[in-house]
């Protein structure tokens, strides 16, 4: 993600679908339990949220949809119109 938000304009959107941990606690167990065999043979995190991390790397979450029981999430977000870079110099 850090790479998107250095190649995306000021301005630009990015629209991710990504599997997330489901707010339903057996959903959410069965998910932590799978996590292992999923990282381990697809080398994908079933436990992942982008929300945890896309406000810190600079994107401004516009919109964000749970999709299939949960844990699907489309997230709409925004680079900043300003770069960090040049707001702060």
């Amino acid at each position: 993600m850090t790479e998107a938000h250095r190649v995306l304009r000021p301005g630009g959107g990015l629209v991710l679908v990504e599997h997330v941990r489901s707010p339903s606690l057996p959903v959410r167990a069965a998910q932590r339990v799978l996590d292992p065999l999923s990282v381990r043979f697809a080398a994908d995190h079933l436990m992942r949220d982008p929300l945890d991390y896309l406000g810190n790397i600079g994107f401004e979450i516009e919109s964000v949809e749970r999709l299939k029981w949960g844990i699907v999430e489309r997230v709409v977000a925004r680079k900043s119109a300003v770069s960090r870079t040049a707001a702060s110099t």
